[in-house]
């Protein structure tokens, strides 16, 4: 198993947001809210297989549904965040060469 770190970060106000790794639900929580002093509303992490993973993200409420695609060995990271009124998905997999991602 490997280890894949979520971060809902900014744009967030008062949503159900709800992720999959795949075709299992991993994570949903009502009220998530950016803490405007991080740019970060909430993270958490969840053990998935090693290989090519989905993981997408929903806020039911708003419609918004976005899907991104890594390729996990060890770890990996992504970060979900609303923009203009969509969602959108940014990610560290074990093929980036990035920094980790970073917050306040």
């Amino acid at each position: 198993m490997a280890v894949l770190h979520i971060f809902l970060e900014e744009g967030f106000k008062e949503d159900t947001v709800v992720v999959r790794v795949g075709d299992r639900e991993v994570f949903e929580k009502a009220d998530v809210t950016e803490d405007y002093r991080i740019s970060l509303a909430d993270s958490f992490d969840a053990n998935v297989p090693e290989g090519q993973v989905r993981v997408e993200a929903s806020l039911p409420d708003r419609e918004l549904v976005k899907g991104i695609d890594l390729q996990v060995t060890t770890e990996a990271y992504v970060g979900f965040s609303i923009v203009d009124g969509e969602l959108t998905a940014r990610k560290r997999d074990d093929a980036a060469q990035e920094e980790i991602f970073g917050y306040l």
